[in-house]
């Protein structure tokens, strides 16, 4: 037995509507809400580790130590306890060079630097 189309069509409009419940709309409504709510918390929290992200480089980036300069080298200034400080402090600008990944051309300055203050403790004091 089969009904034709348009025959059911017309049955099912002539139906009454059925009568929701009075809650229905608020309970509606609140999950609404909170689905709203929850996903606008999800969304801040992803633009916050984003955000995070995007700047940890910047913050985990250690600043430059400060390197002191090495002291110039004059033939007329060098005495024998002069030349030992002074390679000492070449010593400790080329840990420091070392210690901060300092480029090469920078740390061969310093080994020129040192290698001529060496040569110039080398002498006997009345040559210079």
């Amino acid at each position: 037995m089969t009904i034709e189309e348009p025959r059911l069509r017309h049955a099912f409009r002539d139906l009454p509507d059925i009568a929701t419940p009075p809650t229905l709309d608020a309970r509606i409504l609140r999950t609404h809400r909170s689905r709203l709510r929850r996903n606008a918390s999800i969304l801040a929290g992803a633009c916050l580790a984003c955000a995070s992200l995007a700047l940890a480089p910047m913050l985990l980036q250690s600043p430059a130590p400060v390197r002191p300069a090495p002291p110039p080298v004059t033939a007329a200034t060098t005495g024998a306890n002069d030349v030992d400080l002074q390679i000492q402090a070449i010593d400790m600008a080329l840990q420091s060079a070392y210690d901060s990944n300092a480029r090469n051309e920078e740390i061969a300055t310093l080994w020129m630097a040192r290698e001529k203050l060496v040569a110039v403790g080398e002498q006997p004091p009345g040559s210079i």
